[in-house]
């Protein structure tokens, strides 16, 4: 039963990543580091707004997963100063 609770909750998670494709940045590694980089670009190369964002993990080969939640401010880049 708790199999079946983790399989739908990971396939309802799925199914919104699929459908708010727009927003959302999918990244995949296949190396033994234990971080991943991510510029704060969207799947088109645009940066991210500031906000509140739900991150997925699923590691298959050990059958774990998490959801974070991650607070982002993003601040524009101060030119004048550069």
């Amino acid at each position: 039963k708790t199999e079946n609770i983790k399989e739908n909750k990971r396939e309802n998670i799925n199914n919104n990543i699929k459908n708010r494709k727009e927003i959302v940045k999918q990244i995949s590694k296949d190396n033994s580091m234990t971080s991943q980089d991510w510029n704060l670009k969207n799947h088109k190369g645009i940066p991210i707004a500031g906000g509140l964002y739900l991150i997925h993990v699923d590691v298959p080969s050990i059958n774990r997963e998490r959801i974070l939640k991650w607070f982002g401010v993003v601040r524009p880049p101060d030119l004048k100063n550069f």
